[in-house]
């Protein structure tokens, strides 16, 4: 049987000898001026050398093969370069010749912005060796095919050369230091202008224009690596190119890099990438992985590809600012918000305050905010105004200073009307006597509960009959009344509180549910303690050193003595400090005629002419304590603003102290504790208590025997230094 071998070869060759097709480069990266007339000269350096080799269909007898070779120049705004590429196919020897030489140049848009235009012009060159293809008249019935016979076929034309023109457009970005985008490149092009005629057969044979568009972003990953996406669209007649994909450089330093990539030729095949740069010299290797239906006619043997690239006349690289680049890409507090933009970039904050906090949630950033654990007003540099709910009564006098009242009740409001202040009334929002602290007679239920007032142990809030009438909020079985943590369910055992709870104090109540969680209490005043025993905590009690009745806020009449020294609150200038009537209630320590008040040494005896300190050269003696040794200056412990808790940065102090008494245990110590003059006296004096407590506790359990350490409070009376410390 006769075989058509004439007509196989014929229609092998027919698309490439007829339409014909740009071959194409796998790292289009690294051969710009293929693609784009207006690369031509835009690199660093003065001349640029570059070569690919790629093979593919290795399968087949004649692989098909593709070479490329560019030189350019850098002449500043002009770029001028000679390419040549070379493509074989087939066993006929198919040869695509293009030759160009061009010029590009580039305009500055704005500082680091460029523009490039380019136009290149040569020639395409076509050939084919007739020899090497097979006919079925060579073909004997004998011998089988016989290459020797003649075809008796004729090609007029087996070399064809035509014109070409290329022109394109580049758009190029490089920072001028660090940034998150380091360099950006994006271009457009049109090859074949002219659409040459490329037809061995006279017939009609245009090659269609090829348009491009490509595109390459660098952008930093850390301080040593950059990361390229990269992507390249070409189309020519209906013959589509999509290629997408990322190389990774990473920078050993200014002179050697490591190129590593992936890209996808869509529909086509997966390209992986290795490539390295030495000084002016760049390598790589790629190799296509076919991923289309014509892996199965390939033999899985994609195309291989080597790429080669020197530049010469390039300036020495500036050496590379890593910390510059590391603050770009870390994020130390972990709020989302870079180093390089984070105004608080050690503390996690929100992205409207370039990163920093709002702690009080005032809409003011902390790092702005005068007060930033207090909700504030702008116009207050984020601190609450004087006059909070605005009757009149500055916060300082106000009992009551987030409710609008009355200046007959110190601020409070009267809801019902009844006389009492709804801060001293049991049943606020109903009319009532004043012998049943302000509630109606016992016949009412005033908070509607079925349970009459009379035997209503929460006659304000409705409760349950198996309670007397309060509430169990958390339905844990004790009522809110007896329980430390009424919304948390718990054991009676633990105050209604849940288990394993801190309870800094110790006093059995868990801080959730302490209100003074650094001072023992008792749990019937929230874990609050009630020095004087009258029935109100020390933190609501404006004389917490002496009993008094809690429609007075827990202080005894005015003419009442409350230290205890002889001398009336009402004339008394230390009214809870023990002191002399002859220094207006106020104590002399160091017996040295000088009230503690106006003595500037209160421990240290002095003359009255030096304030009360000793003279320059007097020997200082505390009285009663001379066999004491000396106390070295340990300086004051400071406190944030209303608060007893000893900060971190004094355990230094207290440490050191605790071991010199550890070394001398013969000495004792006497702690005072101040406070500034914010806030009512009364207030002031615990609060200076139970910073000296505070102390006292710390010393204790370092092994310093009770005993040896006694504590006192002066509050406002005498502070150790001005308001703005504690």
């Amino acid at each position: 049987m006769k075989r058509n071998w004439g007509i196989y070869a014929l229609l092998l060759l027919m698309p490439v000898l007829v339409m014909g097709q740009d071959p194409h480069l796998s790292q289009f990266y690294t051969a710009g001026t293929f693609y784009n007339p207006a690369a031509q000269g835009r690199f660093e350096g003065q001349l640029r050398l570059s070569g690919s080799y790629r093979q593919q269909w290795a399968s087949v007898a004649s692989p098909f093969t593709t070479s490329f070779a560019q030189a350019d120049f850098n002449l500043g705004q002009i770029g001028m370069g000679l390419s040549l590429i070379n493509d074989g196919a087939g066993s006929a020897s198919l040869n695509h010749l293009n030759v160009l030489a061009g010029v590009s140049y580039e305009i500055d848009l704005q500082p680091h912005h460029h523009l490039a235009l380019g136009v290149q012009a040569g020639f395409i060159q076509k050939s084919f060796n007739p020899d090497k293809l097979s006919f079925d008249s060579q073909y004997d019935p004998d011998l089988g095919f016989d290459p020797g016979i003649p075809s008796g076929e004729i090609f007029p034309n087996t070399r064809l050369t035509v014109g070409d023109v290329h022109a394109g457009m580049l758009y190029r970005y490089k920072a001028p230091s660090p940034r998150r985008l380091m360099k950006a490149e994006m271009g457009f092009s049109l090859a074949h202008l002219n659409e040459p005629q490329l037809s061995f057969f006279g017939e009609q044979g245009q090659l269609p224009i090829r348009w491009a568009v490509h595109g390459r972003w660098m952008f930093l990953g850390n301080e040593r690596m950059l990361i390229g996406p990269a992507l390249l669209y070409m189309q020519q007649g209906t013959a589509r190119e999509i290629n997408l994909g990322a190389l990774l450089d990473y920078e050993f330093d200014q002179e050697v890099f490591l190129h590593a990539g992936m890209h996808y030729r869509l529909g086509d095949a997966l390209i992986p990438y290795l490539g390295m740069t030495i000084n002016q010299l760049r390598f790589g290797f790629s190799y296509d992985i076919t991923s289309s239906a014509l892996a199965t006619y390939n033999q899985m043997q994609g195309g291989y590809e080597l790429s080669l690239t020197y530049v010469l006349g390039k300036a020495p690289a500036p050496k590379t600012n890593y910390a510059a680049r590391k603050q770009l890409v870390v994020d130390t507090d972990g709020d989302g918000i870079k180093d390089h933009k984070d105004k608080c970039p050690g503390v996690a904050g929100l992205k409207k305050f370039f990163g920093c906090p709002d702690t009080d949630g005032d809409g003011i950033a902390d790092s702005q905010d005068l007060c930033p654990t207090v909700p504030g007003l702008p116009e207050k540099n984020g601190c609450p105004v004087l006059d909070r709910d605005g009757d009149g009564i500055m916060d300082r006098n106000d009992i009551c200073p987030d409710l609008p009242g009355l200046p007959a009740f110190k601020g409070c409001p009267d809801t019902d009307g009844d006389g009492l202040p709804d801060n001293l009334d049991a049943c606020p929002n109903a009319p009532g006597l004043r012998e049943r602290n302000g509630c109606p007679s016992s016949d009412i239920d005033a908070d509607g509960d079925g349970i009459p007032d009379k035997i209503d142990q929460c006659p304000t809030v409705p409760g349950l009959a198996q309670f007397q009438g309060c509430p169990d909020t958390d339905g844990d079985g004790i009522s809110d009344l007896k329980d430390s943590c009424p919304d948390l369910p718990g054991l009676p055992a633990n105050f209604g509180c849940p288990v394993q709870q801190a309870d800094a104090d110790k006093d059995g109540i868990p801080d959730a549910a302490d209100a003074c969680p650094m001072v023992a209490g008792l749990p019937a005043l929230q874990g609050c303690p009630d020095t004087d025993g009258d029935g109100v905590s020390d933190f609501k009690d404006r004389c917490p050193m002496i009993a008094g009745p809690a429609e007075n806020e827990g202080c005894p009449n005015q003419n009442m003595d409350a230290d205890g020294d002889g001398v009336l609150n009402s004339v008394d200038k230390c009214p809870y400090v023990p002191g002399l009537p002859a220094f207006m209630g106020c104590p002399d320590t160091d017996k040295d005629g000088i009230s503690d008040l106006e003595d500037e040494c209160p421990l240290i005896h002095g003359p009255i002419a030096n304030k009360g300190c000793p003279l320059s050269g007097q020997v200082h003696a505390l009285p009663k304590a001379a066999k004491q040794p000396p106390l070295p200056e340990f300086g004051p412990i400071l406190f944030d603003t209303d608060q007893a808790v000893i900060k971190a940065a004094y355990f230094p102090i207290l440490n050191e102290l605790a071991a010199y008494m550890l070394e001398h245990p013969g000495l004792k110590l006497q702690i005072t504790g101040h406070t500034d003059d914010e806030g009512n006296e009364a207030y002031n004096m615990m609060l200076g208590q139970n910073r000296a407590k505070a102390v006292t506790y710390y010393l204790t359990v370092r092994g310093i025997d009770p005993d040896r350490i006694s504590y006192s409070s002066l509050g406002e009376i005498m502070p150790v230094t001005d308001n703005n410390t504690e």
